[in-house]
């Protein structure tokens, strides 16, 4: 990531540069940059701080999808190789366990 100076927006000139992130990463902005002279946000700041919002919430559901689709494998993983084990079978059939659900037939003959 690289950094860049920005000029200080003080009028007097005794704020010194501070080193800002590139704007995909806006967490060192400077705070009377953020806030209108009254104190409220601008409408730019509460857009940008709903668009951050919503990035991170993309990527949270983002990551729990993948954790999801990881615990998937290895559950079909497991599952083919439990049936392919003639004894599991026959102690499956035993119990009354005849048939399986038709989604989770059709998952298995997938990755066979």
């Amino acid at each position: 990531m690289t950094r860049q100076n920005r000029p200080s927006l003080s009028t007097s000139g005794i704020e010194q540069n501070l080193p800002l992130r590139d704007s995909e990463s806006d967490s060192l902005t400077l705070q009377h940059e953020r806030r209108r002279p009254n104190g409220r946000a601008t409408p730019e700041t509460k857009a940008k701080d709903v668009f951050k919002l919503e990035r991170s919430r993309q990527r949270t559901a983002i990551k729990h999808m993948q954790a999801t689709h990881g615990e998937m494998a290895l559950t079909t993983k497991v599952l083919l190789e439990l049936l392919s084990d003639t004894a599991f079978v026959a102690l499956l059939r035993a119990q009354g366990f005849t048939s399986i659900p038709k989604l989770l037939h059709q998952r298995l003959m997938e990755r066979r």
